[in-house]
C-alpha cells in the first residue's frame, strides 16, 4: 500500500463507516471492535550456537500518510538493528523485581515492558505508545515455535494463564537508557535463548528487535516469531477497524472516526497474520493466520460505530419482502428438520421422532376440542414397519433420509393440529444485529446509536415458510425493536428508527390498509410499545436524560406511558438503569425487567418485576436477590396460570438465552419458583445453578445443533412461540418437552413473534396518581408505611427508632468515558455509585410501625436506625413513589411486596410523619466537603501522611495512579480491571475504606456467582453500627477525641451511604460541560 492509496480508504472511512451488509467481525482479514492482531516470520533452522534476528516496528499517526512515511523511514533507520556490544556487558540483574512495568520514551510517544518482556495495561492502568495524552497500546506478547524432538511454542501469553508459557525470565527487562530496555529469558527446556532489544525511534516509533540464539547441541528447526499486539487506535476498547494489509505487511488499527492510525508491521514482511478480535491468543500459541499470499486490498472498511456519536445515513440494502414457492419452502423444512438431526443417526432419530410424535398426540387427545390426527399415527406405523426392515440391511443412506424426513412430515401436522394454534398470522420483526462497540450489552443494545439498518416490521399469513409474506408499514430503510398487536387484532405498535434518523419513534400500523401514524419524536429512543387496557400505551424511554452509571456512554431507557393519540407522555419509573421490555399481565399490571444495583453488586440483578400502569406498586416479582439466572428479560404470562415464561439472558450478551418458567406462588428466589425449560443451554454468563438438575423439565430432549433461545410468546404451560438462533434466529412453535417446528426463517433475525388475533383484554386498573400539571409545580409526595419492622428482621424488639430515606440522584451528567473501574465520572471507588443525599427521618413506633411521607418521582430506599442513628439494617435495594401514592412495605430484609395496613399499628393512628432532615439538610453527601473537614479538626495532627509516620495518612492529599492500593483487589471486576485513577481520591479516604476501619460496605467484594453479594445484609454487622471509625471518633478512648454531634451525623451519614467521594457539587466541577450543566429532570 502506498501513502496513496493509504489516504484513499482513509478519507472516505466516514462514508464506509455505515456501509452495508457486514457487521463487526474478525475474519482474520480484518476485523472491527476491540480489535488486535498477529504477526509471524520465519526464522528457518539455527545450527548450535547461531543467532538470528527479526525486529517489530510499532508506528503511530494521526493520518494514513504520516504513519506510512513513518514506517518507511523506521524500516531504513533500524535495518542495521543494534550493535552486540550494546547488550553484551550488561549491568547484573536487578533483584528484587518489583513487578513494575518499565517505561522508555522519546519527544513523540513511549512504550513499556513488564519484567517478562510482555504488557498488559491493566498493570499500571496506562497505555503505551502515548498519542496526545492517552496510549495505543493495551496488550503486547509473543511466541517462539520451534522444532527439536518435538514440535514446541513458547512465550507470553495475552489471556488466560500461566503468563509465562514455556520460558523463564533471565534478566528481567532493565532500562539501559531514557529510550532503550533489553530483555532475555530463555525456553524452558534451555534449547533458545530469547533476547528482546526494544528501542524508541525517531518519531512514534518503536523497535524491538528479537534475537534468538541456539543454546542447545543440536539444530533447531522451524523456527519462527508471533508478535502480537492489542492497539487502540482512538483509545478505548472496542471501537477501532484493523486490517492486513498486502502492500506494507503490516497489521493496520485505525480509527474511522479520526482517521488516526496504528501500525504493527517489520523491517521484512511476515510470512501469515491474523487481524481479530480481543483475545487472539490461540492464533499467537499457534502461530496461525493468514498466508500473505492471501492477504487482499481493502476497499470497504465492515461498519463500525464509535459510541460518542449517533448512526450517520446508511447506504444499505433492506432484504426484498417476497413469499417463498412451496418446493422452495420444502426445502427450508427439510433443512430445518436435518440439522436437528446433526450429530446422530437418522434411523435412531426416526424412531425417537416417532415416540415423541406419539406422545404429542396423546396429550394433543387430552385438549379441549381435540383435532383427529389418527391418520397421521396410522401412517408413523406404516413408517415404523419399514425403520425395522430398513435396520436389517446394510446402510441405505438416502433411504434414512427419506424415511426420517416422512416421519417429521407426519409429525409436524400433529403438531400444527393442536387446538391452541387457533391463528393463521404471525407478527414479527426481521432486524440485523446491533453494531458498535458492546453492542451485545444488555444496556446498549437497544440504543438509537447501535442500530443497524435494513430492519422490517413482517406478517406471515400461514403458518409455514410458505406462507405470505407481507411487509407492514411502507417505512423506509431503518431499524425495529419488539412490536405489539392491538386487543382486537386489527392494529400494531411499533418502534422504528430511520436509518436517517437519531433515535427510535413509536408508530401505530393498521393491519389491514397499512395507514402509519408516527405518535412520538425527538432526540429520545422510545423503544417496545405495547397496549394498556384503559386505552393509553406503555413503553420504555431516553427521555430522562440519564446514563448508565457504569456505562457513562450509554443512555438509560425508562418505563414510560401515554395517550394513545402520543399525548400527555409520563415516565412511570424511578430507576437509574434500564427497564426492558414492558408486557401485560393478566390482572393488568406491567410485568417488566430491571436492572439495578443499590448498595450491591452490579453483576447479577436483572430482575423481573410488576407496576401498575400508572406507575403505582412497583414490587418485585421474581429474582432480586438470586445469581441464577443471569437477566431475566421478556416475561410474558402463560394464560390462565399466574406463571410467566421468560428468557434467561446475559448482562453482557442480550442475544444469549434460555428460556425458563416461572411460579411466584412457589418463591422468588432462585431455585423456589422456577424450571428451567431449555436446559440444553446453561444460563448464560452466570453458568448452571447448584440447583439447576432439580428444576428441568422432566421429559424434555435436545438433539442436533444447539442454539440460544429468544422473545417467547407462551400458548398455554406447554405450548409456545419462541426464536431460536441455530444459525440467524428463526420463529418456532416449541414445546416445553423439546419438539420444535419452523415457522419462518429471514434474511436476518427473526425476533418477536406474536399471533395476529383478538385476544382478551385484561382488566383497566385505575389511576391512582395526583399527576403534576403543565406548569412543574410541587408534586405531591408519597405516603409509605409498614406494620412492623421487626417482623423476621433478627433485630431486637425496640432497637429501631428512626427510618432513614436515603435518594440516589439520577445520573443526568456524564464524561462519556470511564475514569474509575467503569464509572465516570466516578462518584466513589467502593462502586459506581449516584450522588446520595439524606432526604431525613421519621420515627418508628415502639410497636415497629412508621408512616411518613416521601418525595415523589425519585428513586429512595430506607434504612433502619438506632437511637443514635446509627444504621442497623438497610435494604439495598430502591423504590420510589409517585405522587399522591400510599403503600406499604413489610421491611428492609424482606423482598419488596406490598404490605396491607393494619389500623391497630400506632403509626397509622396519626397523620404521617413529615422527614426530619440532617444537620445538613439533604445536601448531597461528599467526602471532601464534609469528611475531610471532620479529620482535619480531629485526627490530621497525629496521621499528618509524613513519611517518617508509620500512622494512617488522613490527609486530603490525593492519591497516587500507578501505585499499589489494597482496595484494588477488593474492587477487581473479575472480567477486566478498569481505568484506576487513584489520583481522583484523597489518600484519607482511600485509608478508611481499604483498612476496614470505616465499615463501609464493601459492596464489590465478592466473586460474582456468590449470592451473598445480592442478598439483604445481617441486621447490625456492617456499617456505623459496627464501624471502628465511629467508635475512635466518639467514644474519647482514642487520645481523648470525641468529635462533636454534627460531625458524627456527617460520619454515620458518609458510612450507611456506601462511602460516596463526591456529590452534586464535586460533579459538576469536573471539568467538562456536560456534568457542570447537567439537567435535573424531574419525574414523573
Amino acid at each position: 500500500m502506498n501513502a496513496r492509496r493509504t489516504l484513499r480508504w482513509t478519507l472516505s472511512a466516514a462514508t464506509l463507516l455505515f456501509a452495508s451488509g457486514v457487521l463487526a467481525r474478525a475474519d482474520g482479514q480484518q476485523s472491527v471492535g476491540n480489535t488486535d492482531g498477529v504477526l509471524n516470520w520465519s526464522l528457518g533452522e539455527l545450527a548450535p550456537g547461531s543467532s538470528a534476528r527479526r525486529t517489530v516496528l510499532f508506528v503511530s499517526g494521526t493520518n494514513a500518510a504520516e504513519a506510512v512515511k513513518t514506517l518507511a523511514r523506521a524500516r531504513a533507520g533500524h535495518r542495521s538493528g543494534w550493535s552486540d556490544r550494546l547488550v553484551v556487558d550488561l549491568p547484573a540483574p536487578a533483584t528484587g523485581q518489583d513487578g513494575k512495568d518499565v517505561w522508555i520514551k522519546n519527544d513523540s510517544t513511549n512504550f513499556a515492558l513488564a519484567p517478562d518482556g510482555g504488557f498488559f495495561w491493566e498493570t499500571g492502568h496506562i497505555q503505551s505508545l502515548r498519542r496526545g495524552s492517552k496510549g495505543q497500546l493495551s496488550r503486547l506478547g509473543f511466541f517462539i515455535h520451534y522444532r527439536n524432538d518435538a514440535d514446541r511454542h513458547a512465550g507470553i501469553r495475552i489471556s488466560g494463564s500461566p503468563r509465562l508459557d514455556g520460558v523463564q525470565v533471565v534478566r528481567p527487562t532493565q532500562k539501559l537508557a531514557d529510550d532503550r530496555c533489553v530483555t532475555e529469558l530463555k525456553t524452558a527446556d534451555g534449547a533458545l535463548r530469547i533476547q528482546i532489544r526494544t528501542a524508541m525511534g525517531k518519531g512514534a516509533v518503536v523497535a524491538q528487535e528479537y534475537v534468538l540464539t541456539n543454546t542447545s547441541d543440536k539444530p533447531i528447526a522451524k523456527v519462527r516469531l508471533s508478535a502480537y499486539a492489542n492497539l487502540e487506535a482512538d483509545h478505548s476498547h472496542g471501537n477501532d477497524h484493523s486490517l492486513l494489509d498486502d502492500v506494507l505487511g503490516a497489521l493496520v488499527t485505525i480509527d474511522a472516526a479520526n482517521q488516526s492510525i496504528c501500525l504493527m508491521a517489520g523491517l521484512d514482511q511476515p510470512a501469515s497474520g491474523w487481524s481479530g478480535r480481543w483475545p487472539s491468543q490461540s492464533q499467537l500459541a499457534a502461530g496461525s493466520g493468514l498466508a500473505l499470499e492471501k492477504w487482499v486490498a481493502v476497499k470497504d472498511l465492515a461498519p463500525i460505530q464509535t459510541p460518542q456519536t449517533a448512526a450517520a445515513p446508511a447506504v444499505i440494502e433492506e432484504p426484498e419482502t417476497v413469499s417463498l414457492t412451496q418446493a422452495a419452502a420444502d426445502k427450508v423444512l427439510q433443512a430445518d428438520w436435518l440439522m436437528q438431526a446433526e450429530g446422530g443417526s437418522l434411523l435412531v432419530r426416526a424412531s425417537e421422532e416417532i415416540t415423541w410424535a406419539r406422545n404429542i398426540a396423546g396429550r394433543l387427545a387430552r385438549m379441549k376440542n381435540p383435532t383427529d390426527v389418527s391418520t397421521e399415527l396410522a401412517e408413523l406405523v406404516h413408517i415404523e414397519k419399514k425403520l425395522a426392515a430398513l435396520r436389517t440391511k446394510d446402510g441405505d443412506a438416502n433411504a434414512e433420509r427419506g424415511l426420517y424426513l416422512a416421519v417429521r412430515k407426519i409429525k409436524r401436522e400433529i403438531v400444527m393440529a393442536n387446538p391452541l394454534v387457533d391463528f393463521e398470522r404471525v407478527l414479527f420483526i426481521d432486524q440485523p444485529y446491533p453494531h458498535g462497540g458492546e453492542w451485545r450489552h444488555q444496556a446498549r443494545h437497544r440504543n438509537g446509536m447501535m442500530a443497524t439498518p435494513g430492519g422490517r416490521l413482517l406478517m406471515l399469513d400461514g403458518l409455514s415458510p410458505a406462507g405470505k409474506l407481507r411487509k407492514l408499514g411502507g417505512m423506509p430503510i431503518g431499524s425495529y425493536w419488539k412490536p405489539d398487536v392491538s386487543f382486537d387484532g386489527k392494529r400494531a405498535l411499533f418502534c422504528f428508527k430511520p436509518a436517517d434518523d437519531e433515535a427510535f419513534h413509536i408508530y401505530e400500523c393498521d393491519l389491514e390498509t397499512d395507514r402509519v401514524t408516527q405518535l412520538t419524536d425527538g432526540p429520545y429512543d422510545d423503544l417496545d410499545p405495547i397496549y394498556l387496557p384503559d386505552g393509553g400505551i406503555a413503553f420504555s424511554s431516553t427521555r430522562t436524560q440519564t446514563y448508565v452509571r457504569c456505562m457513562p456512554y450509554t443512555y438509560v431507557y425508562t418505563l414510560f406511558r401515554m395517550d394513545a393519540d402520543g399525548g400527555h407522555i409520563r415516565c412511570i419509573s424511578h430507576n437509574n438503569e434500564p427497564d426492558w421490555t414492558p408486557l401485560l399481565l393478566d390482572d393488568g399490571r406491567l410485568i417488566y425487567s430491571r436492572w439495578e444495583y443499590t448498595d450491591k453488586a452490579l453483576w447479577r440483578i436483572q430482575s423481573i418485576w410488576t407496576v401498575r400502569p400508572d406507575g403505582t406498586q412497583h414490587e418485585s416479582f421474581y429474582g432480586n436477590q438470586s445469581v441464577w439466572p443471569d437477566h431475566l428479560g421478556e416475561a410474558r404470562p402463560i394464560p390462565g396460570t399466574g406463571k410467566v415464561l421468560f428468557t434467561g439472558t446475559a448482562h453482557h450478551n442480550y442475544f444469549a438465552g434460555t428460556l425458563g418458567i416461572i411460579d411466584p406462588r412457589e418463591g422468588r428466589d432462585y431455585p423456589a419458583g422456577l424450571t428451567h425449560v431449555t436446559s440444553e443451554v446453561p444460563w448464560p454468563e452466570c453458568g448452571a445453578g447448584p440447583h439447576d438438575g432439580e428444576i428441568a423439565v422432566q421429559g424434555y430432549h435436545h438433539r442436533g445443533r444447539k442454539g440460544d433461545y429468544k422473545s417467547p410468546y407462551p400458548l398455554s404451560e406447554e405450548y409456545f412461540l419462541v426464536s431460536v438462533n441455530t444459525g440467524p434466529f428463526s420463529l418456532y412453535l416449541m414445546d416445553v418437552y423439546g419438539n420444535k417446528e419452523l415457522l419462518y426463517r429471514g434474511a436476518h433475525n427473526i425476533l418477536y413473534g406474536m399471533p395476529v388475533r383478538p385476544r382478551t383484554i385484561p382488566p383497566a386498573l385505575p389511576d391512582l396518581v395526583a399527576w403534576p400539571d403543565a406548569n412543574r409545580k410541587e408534586q405531591e409526595p408519597g405516603v409509605i408505611f409498614s406494620n412492623d419492622v421487626y417482623e423476621g428482621s433478627g433485630i431486637p424488639q425496640g432497637a429501631a427508632k428512626h427510618i432513614r430515606v436515603i435518594q440516589s440522584d439520577h445520573k443526568t451528567y456524564t464524561t462519556w468515558d470511564r475514569d474509575f473501574r467503569t464509572a465516570g465520572p466516578a462518584t466513589s471507588a467502593v462502586q459506581e455509585d449516584s450522588v446520595k443525599r439524606i432526604l431525613g427521618t421519621a420515627p418508628v413506633e415502639s410497636d415497629g410501625s412508621f408512616f411518613v411521607e416521601v418525595p415523589s418521582g425519585v428513586a429512595v430506599h430506607f434504612q433502619l436506625l438506632d437511637e443514635r442513628y446509627r444504621a442497623l439494617q438497610t435494604m439495598r435495594s430502591f423504590t420510589g413513589l409517585m405522587p399522591g401514592e400510599r403503600r406499604g412495605c413489610v421491611g428492609c430484609h424482606e423482598g419488596q411486596h406490598d404490605a396491607p395496613a393494619h389500623g391497630d399499628a400506632l403509626a397509622l393512628r396519626r397523620t404521617p410523619s413529615k422527614l426530619t432532615p440532617t444537620p445538613w439538610g439533604t445536601e448531597s453527601i461528599g467526602f471532601e466537603r464534609m469528611i475531610q473537614p471532620v479529620l482535619n479538626s480531629h485526627c490530621v495532627k497525629c496521621h499528618d501522611g509524613k513519611e517518617a509516620s508509620s500512622a494512617p495518612n488522613l490527609t486530603a492529599r490525593h492519591g497516587k495512579s500507578g501505585r499499589s492500593y489494597k482496595l484494588d483487589s477488593v474492587i477487581d471486576l473479575g472480567w477486566g480491571t478498569g481505568p484506576r485513577r487513584w489520583d481522583l481520591f484523597s489518600e484519607s479516604y482511600l485509608y478508611l475504606l481499604e483498612s476496614g476501619v470505616s465499615g463501609v460496605m464493601l459492596v464489590e467484594n465478592y466473586q460474582q456467582r456468590d449470592p451473598l453479594a445480592y442478598k439483604t445484609a445481617a441486621p447490625m454487622k456492617q456499617l456505623s453500627y459496627n464501624s471502628r471509625l465511629l467508635r475512635l471518633a466518639t467514644s474519647g478512648d482514642h487520645y481523648g477525641v470525641k468529635v462533636d454531634d454534627v460531625s458524627r451525623r456527617k460520619l454515620i451519614g458518609w458510612i450507611d451511604t456506601t462511602g460516596p467521594y463526591r456529590g452534586d457539587p464535586e460533579v459538576r466541577a469536573v471539568n467538562d460541560p456536560r456534568c457542570r450543566d447537567a439537567p435535573v429532570v424531574q419525574r414523573p
